[in-house]
């Protein structure tokens, strides 16, 4: 199978490959790296579909971010937050490649291209975990010897912990930030009252005043935040309820890291949702290498849209390079 390609006028690659090629390419990329430096270029996402183990008809779109020449020592595969697509990780991916870490990110069911069809422009959650099962097994063919990370914010975050709970043995490290829509203290959420303040009984509600608005004071970044047409904002109020159910069973997913190295990152800034819900979900986890930081200065997107700060980078960084050495390590000594 080969590779179908097309620049755009913006020099963004478009290409529609299966996951056999996607593993292919990427393994002859990584073993002759300094004859293909021209063609790993962290200063522009690539655009890509990825075919989905269900079907050849079905296509999972996602970005890249690569090195320019750095020799990588890890690969990010990252889940972005409720409304938003992987094109919020641009800024993130973008620095990640600067430090030679090789990063993908995937459009969630109902988002980011995935809302171009009509058809396809809905939530499943249960097949998008699917979605992260493939990305994970294609990660791992592509760079055979370097440990995947799986990195997710707000949904996201909830994604990353019940992909990494059902797939165990395909994630080396697990970085989950803002998790939790509510705390089962108090038992509220900010879709919950969404659906239950909506004026309108049928049809979408429009999640923009909560999401966007609660995400960040920038008002320069609400706009831009606003104006992108990968976001989607309009959820029908069947599909605010799958939200809040999936939320949920993030509970349950918790205790089962068990193995995973792990990461939660909380903003205490956050307008959105509560630090408590994340705290929660990090003390549920049983991982015996579990870290929790808290950023006074973060707002709810830690990651996305440019938020991250100076400091949060070089903890994740840091925190990234010592989980890859002794993954590196263990799978040494295991042959």
């Amino acid at each position: 199978m080969k590779f179908v390609s097309q620049f755009s006028k913006a020099m963004t690659f478009s290409l529609v490959l299966f996951a056999v090629s996607l593993a292919d390419q990427a393994i002859a990329a990584n073993n002759n790296h300094s004859k293909n430096n021209s063609t790993l270029i962290a200063a522009k996402a690539r655009v890509r579909t990825l075919a989905n183990p269900w079907g050849p008809l079905v296509k999972v779109p996602y970005r890249s971010w690569l090195p320019r020449k750095e020799k990588p020592r890890m690969v990010l595969f990252c889940v972005h937050a409720l409304g938003f697509s992987s094109k919020s990780y641009d800024n993130f991916g973008r620095r990640m490649a600067a430090s030679g870490i090789p990063t993908y990110a995937i459009d969630v069911r109902g988002f980011g291209q995935w809302i171009q069809k009509p058809e396809e422009a809905h939530m499943d959650f249960e097949a998008c975990l699917t979605d992260v099962e493939q990305g994970l097994k294609t990660l791992h063919k592509a760079y055979p010897k370097l440990p995947v990370f799986l990195v997710g914010e707000s949904m996201g975050g909830a994604i990353a912990i019940q992909a990494a709970s059902r797939y165990p043995d395909l994630v080396n490290g697990l970085v989950s930030a803002v998790p939790s829509s509510s705390d089962r203290k108090n038992g509220k959420s900010t879709s919950t009252v969404a659906y239950r303040t909506s004026g309108r009984p049928l049809g979408d509600v429009d999640m923009a005043p909560i999401i966007v608005d609660g995400a960040t004071a920038n008002v320069a970044l609400r706009k831009k935040i606003e104006a992108e047409p990968l976001n989607r904002m309009d959820l029908s109020k069947k599909e605010i309820a799958q939200f809040e159910k999936f939320m949920e069973q993030t509970h349950d997913a918790a205790p089962l890291i068990e193995r995973i190295p792990t990461l939660m990152l909380v903003a205490y800034k956050d307008r959105l949702v509560t630090a408590s819900g994340s705290v929660e979900l990090f003390t549920e986890m049983t991982a015996a290498e579990k870290l929790m930081i808290g950023d006074g200065n973060s707002e709810h997107l830690m990651l996305e849209e440019a938020q991250m700060t100076p400091e949060i980078e070089w903890i994740l960084k840091g925190w990234l390079r010592e989980k890859a050495g002794k993954a590196v390590l263990r799978h040494v000594a295991t042959k």
